[in-house]
């Protein structure tokens, strides 16, 4: 006489597999009603119920393998099917709306999605976005009055242009060369030659570093439309005087803000919460006009307005309101709390983007989304991975090499 045991396991392709111990059943609907019939069972029965009727001891000790693969399969569906809702009532679609764009300064709005993420894209334009910038410094003469090394910092603080950053390889990464800088990969060469001939005091700039790839050059701070000066000659590194000389040999590599500072693109990237404001126009009626003056300019900001027409309080500009609650505590010290409702929206924010001029604004928000998205790829092969290890133990570990 052979007991068949029935194990519950995984689903392929919407067939339901059970092992037993001559072989694999393959179990698909019509077959789940087909078994329940043939061995006589209520398909709603409890283990109790099974035990207590009157089967042969093998049929019963198979009806209850069976309720128990039937049971734990439906629970595992209604998980899933919770899992699936779970997930579509945390799913969002960020929208975006640019509100002033210029090659150095982006302005827009994100809505439909949740401080985290707002937080995490600030974040990631401010220290995970890959520039260029001078990271070895090889110097041949310096007779300034600066020595060697406050010379080699003042060159790594000089922003250069980085569009092609992103499609570089990080110096530690590149199996091409050996960090001396003659790699078309990963570094860009830059030399500087400078003598003062004269009695007058010479300006070593930025522009006077010459680049090994054209691509890649300090960043023009200077007006086009204004006169040849000093301050529109680039980044002052040193100034000489007569007999004074300075002559370099500086390597620039890919780098992110997190490691230092003068990788970073960003000069200040910010976002606010949208403010929701709302004025209790019945408690307001209430108010002179020299009271409604008087709590309108409590505020630091120009938030409010009162309609030289019909008097009446108005919003101009909730943006400009600063969360300092100012005019709620004036207020609330006229004894009319509850006066103006000020919100601040979850789900919506305004960023503001302020580039070093490595790369363009618009450029620096659409590289931090790339790569916000390669972080959560690679959360989501890690969660794989452990799901792997879970199925397979060591087995799973020793596949990856582990």
């Amino acid at each position: 006489m052979l007991l068949l045991c029935v194990l519950p396991s995984r689903t392929n392709h919407g067939r339901r597999f059970a092992t037993v111990t001559t072989g694999y059943l393959v179990i698909d609907p019509p077959s789940l009603h087909a078994i329940t019939a043939a061995l006589q069972l209520p398909l709603l029965a409890t283990p109790q119920q099974l035990c207590a009727l009157s089967f042969p001891p093998l049929k019963r000790v198979c009806a209850l393998f069976w309720f128990f693969f039937l049971h734990s399969s439906v629970r595992k569906e209604q998980r899933e099917e919770e899992d699936t809702m779970e997930g579509l009532s945390y799913a969002r679609m960020p929208r975006v709306k640019i509100r002033e764009l210029k090659d150095d300064y982006a302005k827009f709005e994100l809505r439909d999605t949740d401080p985290s993420i707002a937080n995490a894209l600030r974040r990631v334009m401010i220290a995970e976005v890959p520039t260029i910038a001078i990271d070895l410094v090889e110097i041949e003469v310096n007779s300034s009055v600066l020595n060697d090394e406050f010379i080699a910092h003042r060159l790594g603080l000089i922003p250069l242009t980085s569009e092609r950053a992103m499609s570089m390889r990080f110096s530690r990464d590149c199996d091409a060369c050996d960090g001396d800088g003659q790699c078309e990969f990963c570094s860009v060469e830059f030399h500087l030659r400078v003598k003062c001939m004269t009695d007058q005091t010479l300006d070593v700039t930025s522009k006077d570093l010459y680049s090994s790839d054209p691509s890649v050059i300090p960043v023009d701070f200077s007006d086009p439309s204004a006169t040849e000066s000093s301050e529109n000659r680039g980044v002052i590194i040193v100034k000489l005087r007569r007999g004074q000389e300075l002559r370099l040999r500086a390597i620039a590599r890919k780098g992110i803000g997190k490691d230092h500072a003068k990788w970073s693109p960003a000069a200040t990237v910010t976002f606010m919460y949208e403010p929701e404001i709302h004025i209790n126009e019945d408690l307001m009626e209430t108010l002179t006009l020299e009271e409604k003056r008087e709590w309108v300019d409590s505020s630091p900001t120009r938030v409010f307005e009162i309609d030289p027409v019909t008097q009446q309080v108005m919003v101009v500009d909730s943006e400009a309101y600063t969360y300092d609650d100012e005019v709620l505590k004036k207020a609330e010290a006229m004894g009319k709390p509850g006066l103006v409702e000020i919100i601040a929206r979850q789900d919506s924010f305004i960023f503001t983007v302020e580039s070093t001029g490595a790369i363009k604004a618009s450029q620096l928000v659409l590289n931090a989304i790339e790569i916000l998205k390669q972080k959560l790829d690679a959360v989501r092969l890690s969660e794989d991975t452990v799901e792997a290890d879970d199925q397979f133990g060591e087995l799973g570990a020793h596949m990856r090499g582990g």
